[in-house]
């Protein structure tokens, strides 16, 4: 048997209670400097956004009017795909009606023989 076993064991239990204690104090001073860091950087961007509010606000008005005009674009090109299309399969179209109209006919009269 080794002598002083239970000596050994509460040295273990102790040095690893003040590792583990050790490790959370190292976390959260961690945590703390991060925190820091980010309420700076955040703070920092804030005050020089503040004094580049009109530059920004320039490019923004840019932006819109572009998004603007590209969606005024985009309307137009399919307003101009949609009457091309129209204006190309309307005779198309209409053929196919009056066929459907032919066929339709001829199913009604042979209808009307079978009922008399």
């Amino acid at each position: 048997m080794v002598p002083n076993l239970d000596l050994f064991l509460v040295a273990l239990l102790h040095g690893s209670l003040i590792s583990c204690v050790l490790i959370i104090v190292i976390f959260i001073i961690l945590i703390a400097i991060l925190s820091t860091y980010f309420i700076t950087l955040v703070s920092i961007i804030f005050f020089d956004g503040y004094d580049c509010f009109p530059y920004i606000l320039q490019i923004v008005t840019t932006i819109n009017a572009h998004l603007e005009l590209c969606f005024m674009l985009m309307v137009l090109f399919l307003t101009y795909a949609y009457v091309l299309a129209k204006s190309k399969w309307k005779p198309v179209f209409d053929e196919k009606v009056s066929e459907m109209k032919e066929k339709l006919r001829v199913a009604f009269d042979q209808a009307e023989k079978r009922k008399v």
